[in-house]
């Protein structure tokens, strides 16, 4: 698949860690930005997306949990890109349709 035909959405509440995802995910392909929970549901609905990195804590909820699902339905493969160490919550997000996990802050390796 050529760089240029591949749509990555970063799903993050946070600019700063949103903008340097987006520095070190750009040179894989187009990026889209979504800083919440109906935004990001919105592009999903609208665009062909090809991969997603969900942050699961936005806006003080796990609200990833909810995109998670949505992304496995319409068969955007999904990452995980959070903070979040709980097993629980991390199951529930591979249950959800996550298919890999990032801690964050994460780096270009």
């Amino acid at each position: 698949m050529e760089k240029s035909s591949i749509k990555i959405l970063i799903v993050e509440d946070d600019k700063l860690t949103a903008k340097l995802n987006k520095r070190l995910l750009s040179p894989y392909g187009e990026i889209i930005l979504a800083q919440n929970i109906e935004e990001a549901h919105d592009l999903m609905k609208a665009s062909k997306i090809d991969l997603a990195f969900f942050d699961l804590n936005l806006q003080g909820e796990l609200g990833g949990l909810k995109l998670l699902q949505l992304s496995k339905l319409l068969g955007i493969y999904s990452i995980v890109l959070s903070g979040e160490t709980k097993r629980e919550i991390l199951e529930e997000a591979f249950k959800s349709g996550a298919k890999d996990y990032l801690n964050k802050p994460f780096d270009k390796e």
